[in-house]
C-alpha cells in the first residue's frame, strides 16, 4: 500500500513537453511531492509531470524517511533502497456498480496505472513491473488477504460482516499510517453489545505475521470500553446499530481519539469521546517508525460495519518542504515589502505640497 501527495512543483524549469502533438493545451506541468510506503515505514521524494487529463508520470528520487540500508529485500532483492522507480497513472471513469455505502461509485475516483524498476539478480539486471491502483473515494478499504476466516469482506472492500460466532476475529485496512493526522468513520450496521472492536494495530512485530483470530492493537469496544493487550478499561460510550463512529489517528503526537454520531435519549447527538490512547508512536523513530493500520473486529454472527466516504487525511510534512515553504513566503514578503516601500516613498515625496494646500484652505 502507498499514499501519494503531489502538487505543482515550485522548482525552476516549469512543465515538460507536449503529451502527443496537441499543442500548448497538452503541455505538462511539473509536480513534486511525497510517496509514503507504510509497509517499509518510508517516505520518498518524487518528481514528475501532470497532463491536462490528470494523468501522471512520477519517479522516486530520494528517501526522506525510513531505513536506507535494510528491509528492502522484498521489493528490490537487496537490503538497500534504490531510486528510480517510475509510475504512470491515469484516472479511471465509469463502468462500476454502485457501492453499498451511499450508492456512490468509487470508480470515477480511482487512479490506475503501472510501475517499473530494475533490480540486480544473480549479476543480471531485471526489470520489475506491476499495477497500481489509487482511490480517493475512501481513505482505505478492508483487505481481503488480511482477515479472519469468520469475516467476509464485500466486493468493494467497504463493508465487513461476521459469518460465524468467533472469539475475536479481526480484519485489517489496506493503508497504514506512520506519520500525519488521519480521520475515518465506520457505520455500525448490525451489532450485539460488546461484539464490535474498532481501532488500529501493527501488522506484525519482529517479522511475525499478526494473529487474525484475536483482537489486538489499540481500540474501543461498543460497551464503553477501550481495549489493548487483552486489557479493558472504562472509556467513551455505548455505540449500536445505525450509529457512526469516527476515529482520529494523530501519528505526529501518537494519539487515538474517538467520536460518536448517533441517537441518544431520542435525540441525534455528535459526541467527542476524547483521547482513548496516547504514546502510540515508536521510540525507534530514527530506525523505522511504527506503522498502524485501521482494524475492525467481531464476535457475533451477523455483526456488520461499513467504512463511509467521510474522511480527512493530513500527511506529514517533511522538513525539506517546510523549509521550501518558509523560503517562498519570505520571498513573497520581501517583494510585497519592496513594493509597499516604493509606494510609501512616492507618497512621502508628494506629501508637502498636498499638506500645504490643505493647511492654507483650512486657515482661510
Amino acid at each position: 500500500s502507498a499514499t501519494l501527495n503531489a502538487d505543482p512543483s515550485t522548482a525552476d524549469g516549469g512543465g515538460g513537453g507536449g503529451g502527443g502533438g496537441g499543442g500548448d493545451e497538452w503541455q505538462s506541468v511539473a509536480v513534486d511531492g511525497t510517496l509514503e510506503l507504510p509497509d517499509f515505514g518510508a517516505m520518498v521524494y518524487v518528481t514528475g509531470e501532470r497532463w491536462p487529463d490528470n494523468s501522471l508520470k512520477i519517479t522516486e528520487r530520494k528517501l526522506l524517511a525510513g531505513s536506507a540500508d535494510s528491509g528492502w529485500t522484498p521489493r528490490f532483492g537487496q537490503n538497500a533502497w534504490r531510486p528510480g522507480t517510475e509510475y504512470e497513472l491515469a484516472p479511471a471513469y465509469g463502468g462500476a456498480a454502485e457501492t453499498e455505502s451511499g450508492g456512490v461509485s468509487n470508480e470515477a475516483q480511482r487512479v490506475l496505472g503501472s510501475y517499473s524498476y530494475k533490480v540486480s539478480l544473480a549479476g543480471e539486471s531485471v526489470e520489475v513491473n506491476g499495477d497500481v491502483e489509487l482511490c480517493t473515494g475512501t481513505l482505505f478499504t478492508l483487505d481481503p488477504h488480511m482477515v479472519a476466516p469468520s469475516i467476509t469482506i464485500s466486493e468493494n472492500g467497504c463493508s465487513a460482516s461476521c459469518t460465524q460466532n468467533d472469539p475475536r476475529g479481526l480484519a485489517f485496512g489496506t493503508v497504514g499510517f506512520a506519520r500525519g493526522v488521519h480521520y475515518w468513520e465506520v457505520k455500525i450496521e448490525q451489532a450485539e453489545m460488546g461484539s464490535i472492536f474498532l481501532g488500529v494495530a501493527e501488522k506484525g512485530v519482529d517479522g511475525k505475521a499478526p494473529r487474525l483470530t484475536r483482537w489486538q492493537g489499540w481500540g474501543v469496544i461498543n460497551y464503553r470500553a477501550s481495549f489493548h493487550n487483552n486489557t479493558e478499561r472504562v472509556y467513551g460510550d455505548h455505540f449500536k446499530a445505525n450509529d457512526t463512529v469516527g476515529l482520529r489517528l494523530d501519528m505526529d503526537k501518537g494519539k487515538l481519539s474517538v467520536f460518536l454520531d448517533g441517537m441518544k435519549y431520542g435525540e441525534h447527538m455528535v459526541s467527542d469521546l476524547g483521547v482513548a490512547y496516547e504514546g502510540l508512536t515508536s521510540h525507534r523513530e530514527r530506525v523505522r517508525p511504527r506503522t498502524l493500520w485501521p482494524v475492525v473486529g467481531f464476535r457475533r454472527n451477523g455483526d456488520k460495519v461499513t467504512i463511509t466516504r467521510k474522511w480527512l487525511s493530513s500527511p506529514a510534512v517533511h522538513a525539506k518542504h517546510m523549509l521550501g515553504d518558509a523560503v517562498a513566503v519570505s520571498n513573497l514578503l520581501a517583494v510585497w515589502g519592496t513594493g509597499n516601500a516604493a509606494t510609501a516613498e512616492a507618497q512621502a515625496q508628494a506629501a508637502p505640497q498636498g499638506a500645504g494646500a490643505g493647511a492654507g484652505a483650512g486657515a482661510g
